[in-house]
């Protein structure tokens, strides 16, 4: 009996699983798609800018031209010797953190600067 109910618990968990597919990698292509569609803990990769920070030391704006969301740097994953400004296009890759109440964010666990 807990054999079966540990089989059925096991199918459903893989079929919610597969209805977050948002694109070809799996992952949403865009921040206006984020904020549409992610599900809180999706992890995504973006490419766009860093247009500010925002309130403390590891809250910035990202955006990719089709929305901004917040993302939350720590200090140890910020690339040593670069230099990244507003006109700097990076990729971002972390997890989406979807609030109820407050602002929903992204978790970034790693950053480059790409061309």
């Amino acid at each position: 009996m807990k054999s079966l109910f540990l089989a059925t618990a096991l199918a459903l968990a893989c079929t919610a699983a597969s209805a977050q597919y948002l694109g070809p990698n799996g992952a949403p292509a865009t921040v206006k798609q984020l904020l549409d569609q992610a599900y809180d803990h999706d992890h995504v990769v973006l490419q766009g800018h860093i247009t500010g920070r925002v309130a403390y030391d590891d809250l910035y704006q990202f955006t990719d031209g089709s929305a901004t969301v917040l993302v939350k740097i720590d200090h140890k994953r910020w690339p040593l010797g670069l230099k990244i400004d507003d006109k700097t296009r990076v990729e971002i890759a972390g997890k989406y953190d979807r609030e109820i109440l407050g602002y929903s964010k992204i978790k970034v666990l790693s950053i480059r600067a790409v061309n």
